[in-house]
């Protein structure tokens, strides 16, 4: 009996023993491992490559002109960047043209003026695309000039009357806007000061609000104009003229369309 209690206890002990003895091995592994992890995070490690994304482009000011042709003439625009969806512009443009026609004996001679200056804002509702809503004002000076007058015997029909070229010379007429201040209101397309763009391509198309036409018609007399013919003259120079007014009452606003290239400073 005690012999196998003795056994008991002998197995027992090694038991314990063999286990300390695992434990002791699994500590010491521990600890060495341990150790390794702390002197990684102690060594100060080399710098990891980083990659920067650059923008590549030129570098612009907000600033620009556009050369352009227009239904106002030949001219440019300067723009200027306000913020990313509003661009201020001062345009000037201009053209002029004369025209020499002879008909039935009368010698027909017309020149068109075009001058304007406009001061308008841009308005882009998408930063990164080129439509955009204008408005501002033009003040214009737009206008046709003419002269008729008989190159020979033939005579001059003012309405339903006829004067010789003795009576009446000629009869000078001026067609013109009355609104010298005109508003506008357009779409377009293109951003001439879009940060890092030098060139672009401008589109515009709007109206001038300039009421409709005014017309001015000067009679210049002849000899035997007398007193009563230059009367009839007048009164019939009078309603030639209404009537021209009457026929250009639907011209209230004046098309603009316009075609150009930016180029960004």
């Amino acid at each position: 009996m005690n012999i196998r209690i003795n056994n008991k206890l002998t197995g027992l002990a090694t038991s314990v023993l063999t286990l300390t003895s695992g434990l002791a091995i699994v500590t010491s592994t521990s600890q060495t491992v341990l150790a390794q992890v702390v002197s990684q995070l102690a060594t100060p490690q080399p710098p990891q490559p980083t990659i920067e994304t650059t923008q590549n482009g030129p570098t612009t000011s907000g600033w620009g002109v556009t050369p352009e042709i227009s239904t106002l003439g030949v001219g440019a625009t300067i723009s200027k960047s306000i913020t990313p969806n509003l661009n201020a512009k001062l345009g000037v443009r201009g053209f002029g043209t004369s025209a020499n026609i002879s008909e039935s004996g009368i010698d027909y001679d017309a020149k068109l003026n075009l001058f304007s200056v406009s001061t308008l804002v841009d308005y882009h509702p998408w930063k990164n695309s080129g439509f955009r809503l204008t408005g501002g004002l033009v003040f214009q000076d737009n206008n046709i000039e003419g002269n008729g007058k008989s190159n020979s015997d033939q005579k001059i029909q003012i309405g339903d009357q006829e004067y010789t070229s003795d009576q009446l010379g000629s009869v000078k007429a001026k067609v013109s806007f009355p609104n010298s201040v005109a508003p506008y209101l357009g779409i377009g397309w293109g951003n001439a000061v879009k940060p890092g763009n030098r060139w672009s391509f401008s589109a515009n198309l709007g109206v001038m609000f300039t009421g409709s036409p005014k017309v001015n018609l000067t009679p210049q007399f002849g000899a035997a104009a007398t007193p009563e013919i230059q009367n009839q003259i007048q009164a019939d120079v009078e309603k030639e003229r209404q009537q021209l007014e009457n026929d250009l009452k639907w011209l209230n606003i004046y098309p603009v369309l316009s075609l150009g290239i930016s180029y960004q400073f």
